[in-house]
């Protein structure tokens, strides 16, 4: 069933979807409402990365400490400027700059405001 015919690869509609996600995802943000401004903040998967954006500009991406234990963030930082928010925005990203993630071994709980959400889990 799987061949490079039009009938070769059943179920397969996404049309890359799924794999931006996952790139987008391991860098620690992902556009989670198509068509809107925001990128919800994750964790990355690499120590660094770097992008080269359309802007010309570059981001810089860094996880530290990046360990198999770490999996909460204490800080984001964008930058050297604290993010308060759990999404970044468009037009912040394509300026470039550094997006730095701390990381941690145990939860940081924090209470937040619907402004300090992104758009799809406000109540608006």
């Amino acid at each position: 069933m799987f061949n490079d015919s039009p009938k070769g690869y059943p179920g397969d509609e996404d049309n890359g979807t799924m794999a931006a996600w996952y790139i987008f995802s391991s860098l620690g943000f992902y556009p989670v409402t198509a068509a809107s401004n925001q990128y919800v903040l994750g964790i990355p998967l690499w120590d660094k990365a770097r992008i080269n954006l359309s802007s010309g500009q570059q981001l810089t991406i860094f996880a530290e400490p990046n360990a198999p234990q770490q999996v909460f963030v204490n800080q984001i930082t964008f930058t050297d400027k604290k993010v308060n928010d759990t999404f970044i925005k468009h037009e912040e990203l394509i300026k470039g700059g550094t997006l730095k993630f701390d990381l941690g071994i145990v939860p940081n709980p924090l209470k937040y405001t619907n402004e300090q959400l992104p758009y799809s889990l406000t109540e608006n």
